[in-house]
Formats: C-alpha cells, sequence, structure tokens
C-alpha cells in the first residue's frame, strides 16, 4: 500500500491487477485511491473513529476530478475530526451490497444453491447486518453473530461461507479495504459425523439371510457397535463381522 503524491497523470497510469490495491496520497493522510481489476478507480477515505476503522468511497475517478475528490476528502476527514460521522450512501449499507453480490456474483451458483443461500442470507445474515455500513463491520462482530448461532451450528456453518463472499466481493467492488474479510481465521463448529448403518447394499447380493447388532462399551468410555450377519452363500458355521465404530444399531437396545 504505497503512499505517493497523487496526480491525475500518475493515478491515469495505475495498472489493474488480479486482486484490488490501494494507493495512498502523501500530501493528504487518509486519502487515496483504489484499483480494481476491472480498472475501474475510486477514491477513498480511510481513517479512525473511536477505535474503530472508517472507509468511506468518495467517488469514481471517472466521474470526479482529483482536485474534487481531494477536496471531498478533506471536508470528510475534518468532520470525523469534529466527531461528525459523514452520511452513509445507501449502496454501502450491508443489505444493499449483499444484493449486488447476489446479482453479480450468484451467476456462480446453480439455482438451487441460490436458493439455498437466499435463505440463509434472509434468515441468519440480514437480521444481524442488514443496516450495517458493510466497511465497518469488523472481525469482533463476526464472531459475535457467529456465537449467537450456536444453538444452530449447522445453520452458522452453512451461512458462514455466504457472509465471507459478500466481505470478499465488497473488497473487489471497493466498498472495503482490501484484506479487511472480517470471516477470516473465524472456526466453524465441529459437527460429528452423520451416522450410518450396514444394510444390504453393503454385501454381496444372495449373501444376505439375518442379522443382530452388538454393543459394548470399553472401558475408556468409547462404544463400538457390530452387526453379524449370516450369509446363505458363506461356508457352514462362518459368520461375517462389522465393526462400526461410534455407530448406533436401529432398535439396539
Amino acid at each position: 500500500m504505497p503512499n505517493v503524491r497523487l496526480s491525475e497523470s500518475r493515478i491515469e497510469a495505475l495498472r489493474p491487477r488480479k486482486s484490488p490495491y490501494d494507493v495512498r496520497d502523501s500530501d493528504l493522510k487518509g486519502f487515496g485511491v483504489r484499483v480494481l481489476p476491472t480498472g475501474a478507480k475510486r477514491f477513498f477515505i480511510h481513517s479512525q473513529h473511536e477505535g474503530r476503522r472508517v472507509w468511506k468511497t468518495v467517488g469514481d475517478a471517472g466521474d470526479i476530478g482529483l482536485d474534487e475528490a481531494r477536496r471531498q476528502a478533506a471536508e470528510l476527514l475534518a468532520a470525523l475530526r469534529r466527531d461528525e460521522i459523514p452520511a452513509l450512501q445507501e449502496d454501502r449499507v450491508f443489505g444493499a451490497v449483499a444484493e449486488e453480490v447476489f446479482s453479480r456474483y450468484g451467476r456462480h451458483w446453480k439455482p438451487g444453491t441460490m436458493k439455498v443461500n437466499r435463505n440463509y442470507l434472509r434468515n441468519q445474515i440480514l437480521p444481524r447486518f442488514g443496516g450495517m455500513n458493510i466497511a465497518d463491520i469488523t472481525k469482533a462482530d463476526v464472531q459475535r453473530w457467529f456465537a449467537s448461532l450456536c444453538a444452530t451450528p449447522v445453520a452458522a456453518d452453512r451461512s458462514m461461507p455466504i457472509l465471507s463472499v459478500i466481505m470478499r466481493q465488497a473488497e473487489l467492488y471497493g466498498y472495503r479495504p482490501e484484506g479487511s474479510n472480517p470471516c477470516t481465521g473465524i472456526r466453524r463448529y465441529r459437527r460429528e459425523g452423520r451416522e450410518r448403518f450396514p444394510t444390504t447394499t453393503h454385501f454381496p447380493a444372495g449373501t444376505w439371510e439375518g442379522s443382530c447388532w452388538i454393543r459394548r462399551e470399553l472401558s475408556t468410555g468409547q462404544e463400538i457397535c457390530a452387526v453379524v450377519f449370516f450369509g446363505s452363500r458363506l461356508p457352514i458355521g462362518e459368520v461375517g463381522l462389522v465393526l462400526c465404530s461410534g455407530v448406533r444399531g436401529e432398535g439396539s437396545g
């Protein structure tokens, strides 16, 4: 994130990369331009207010000149120093950005996936973040939200990647600082694997006639379950045994 004296010619010379990057102005602290992978360039301010990072888009470089952008940035930064929070642009509210992401990025999802993701967005994500400035959402905010879903770990685990995609795309669209995805590094809930039960499909055709379940509790407290099956095509007296660690037999007592 270099600091240089921004000029019209220098901004014109900035070339897009695979990831967005910022170039900060050495003349006005907190002011800079973000270069997006699409080639678009956006002026921004980035400062601290009451311990929180404040990120605001000033305007697109294609719509506003450098001098005007620097003037507006100076006014916004001065307002912050007076404890005046600049008015939030409506399209920077999390709910609006989420809709933009679903509209633009959603083409990568199958229709069924889109429907499921919208349900998690509506039921788990928007109630917490819908009205917030997307640039102000921190890792602590996400951690508190994730912890609040502990009673529904499946919903929590499936909602987190959706929130992460929204935050990642918000960086690409210039709505958040680069490398600021607040979902990064948050551990998911650990869930036990699904129970599986042997059936006739697990064995060669014609070998299954009957079975019974055996349960034994080990001294370690672990439980081992086994199914014993008898096959008409097995030699007389031969018994097949399948050990199933950590599963439970249907109807076992």
